[in-house]
């Protein structure tokens, strides 16, 4: 509202008994010139003008503080408690020492004597009073828009105001908390402590203390400022560090347990394969019979301990890629030849080239994806009734190659198509026997995959059995794209 001026008059309310000094009082606020907007009510009594201001709004109270039926001091605090925070200014006579401050600290906004008032010292009373209540509604209307609890106390920490939020953190209703003791213990400038709300949930709360100037003697600020939220991602964040540190020490003791395992099992490895090969060793059918079934399952036992150790690097988080341009055909017929001197007896690997060598470049880490040809190869042989094939394209854009792995063995079936790059899952493939692995190779082969920014499907041929199918950037493709960051970029990853 725009007191004085306004489009909407200053509404007075004039709580005086003595008529003549009442009519003086209306002279005076009609005689500013400019003419001031302004209504005013009169009521002789304390009672008398409560009950108007119950029923009609007034924008300030001019209060006698002398009254037929109040007197005082305590004509004002009954006024204050009665008209809320609409601003009074006391009329009085009396000329004791300290009596304006006394009103000022019992809620008024200002004082004026009787006998010296005059036009212009009673307009201007009224406009700072009025602008005094704005800016303190102002302040109060911010001080209980904050979500931190706002508290002021005196020296015997009885509370001489608290905004909104403070009743979340303390659990009483601000408009009793007034005149209240303030329940905290209050031992140092700063503390965190955990408080209930009314809901009965736990909060961790700073609680800050200062002096502030207020109406009474050391009075103190307290604010409350709950951190409840930043203590839960912190123990959170501790959590996950505490879970981090011991998957890190878990797959550290499982990748050197593997590491020792498989040394050893390959010394008996040997020893097996020796005593399996050599006719001069002299064993009879049945200790050949032992030895080859020794012989299987160590080689399964050594497989199982691989595949762990490839997973325990994988997982880890620190498997480095050593990125190099290198041709996906060299790779395959390396790959071809270390598979011959494992593969069956009779078990055919045929490699298939669709386009120019020079189509079939990649830009990833060779060793891992050498260890990708041998891990398809073996897995392709086990299920394969005797022939493998390879066969190596890629799209008419030159953006991609292609590697399929085929085998000519029963297929997998199409509900489970899905679910062979799950670890440990170990499907029945009919006509395949008893082979039982630990069903790591294929999420072993994806993780490879993705690492060097590929990807790993998988289906049944048109001619029968399974094909797992990998797909790689081109090095052309790859340059392009590293070319648009810039050539620096560029000769770091590469190596150049």
């Amino acid at each position: 509202m725009d007191y004085l001026g306004g489009k909407e008059p200053t509404r007075i309310l004039l709580i005086e008994d003595d008529l003549s000094s009442a009519e003086f009082i209306g002279v005076c606020l009609g005689a500013m010139r400019p003419k001031q907007n302004y209504r005013v009510e009169v009521a002789g009594r304390l009672g008398d003008g409560l009950e108007k201001a119950q029923m009609s709004e007034f924008d300030i109270v001019l209060l006698d503080i002398n009254l037929p039926d109040s007197d005082g001091i305590d004509t004002l605090d009954r006024a204050r408690e009665g008209l809320g925070e609409t601003p009074i200014i006391v009329l009085t006579n009396r000329y004791e020492r300290g009596f304006g401050l006394k009103a000022i600290a019992h809620g008024a906004q200002d004082f004026l004597f009787k006998t010296k008032l005059d036009t212009v010292q009673i307009w201007r009373a009224i406009r700072f009073a009025l602008e005094r209540s704005r800016l303190r509604r102002r302040l109060d209307a911010m001080l209980q828009g904050v979500t931190d609890g706002i508290v002021v106390i005196d020296a015997n920490q009885k509370i001489l105001y608290a905004n909104g939020a403070a009743e979340t953190y303390l659990s009483f209703s601000i408009d009793q908390s007034v005149g209240e003791t303030f329940p905290l213990k209050l031992e140092s400038e700063r503390e965190e402590m955990l408080l209930s709300d009314k809901e009965g949930k736990n909060r961790s709360v700073i609680v800050r203390v200062g002096p502030v100037d207020w109406d009474a003697k050391d009075s103190r600020l307290v604010t409350m400022h709950d951190i409840s939220e930043i203590r839960t991602l912190e123990e959170a964040r501790a959590e996950v560090q505490s879970r981090k540190k011991h998957e890190e020490m878990k797959d550290a003791f499982l990748g050197n347990l593997f590491h020792e395992m498989r040394s050893p099992l390959t010394v008996a490895q040997s020893v097996l394969r020796i005593l399996d090969s050599d006719e001069s060793c002299g064993l009879d059918s049945k200790s050949r019979e032992l030895v080859a079934a020794g012989l299987r399952n160590m080689d399964r036992l050594i497989r199982t301990v691989s595949d762990l150790l490839d997973l325990s690097r994988l997982e880890s988080g620190r498997p480095r890629v050593r990125y190099s341009t290198f041709s996906t055909v060299e790779a395959v017929l390396e790959a071809v030849d270390d598979a011959r001197h494992i593969k069956e007896e009779g078990m055919k690997i045929q490699v298939e080239m669709l386009g120019a060598p020079s189509s079939h470049e990649i830009f990833a880490d060779r060793d891992m994806v050498l260890q990708l040809l041998h891990n398809l190869l073996g897995n392709a042989m086990r299920f394969s009734r005797g022939m493998v094939r390879i066969r190596l394209g890629g799209d008419s854009a030159g953006e991609q190659v292609c590697i399929d792995v085929i085998d000519d063995g029963p297929g997998i079936p199409e509900n489970e198509l899905t679910a062979v790059f799950d670890r440990y899952c170990q499907l029945e493939r009919k006509g395949h026997g008893d082979y039982k692995g630990t069903g790591l190779g294929l999420p072993i082969c994806r993780d490879l995959v993705e690492l060097n920014h590929g990807r790993i499907s998988v289906a049944n041929d048109v001619e029968g059995g399974a094909k797992i199918s990998v797909v790689f950037p081109s090095a052309r493709a790859c340059r392009s794209e590293f070319q648009a960051r810039g050539v620096e970029t560029v000769k770091k990853e590469v190596g150049v």
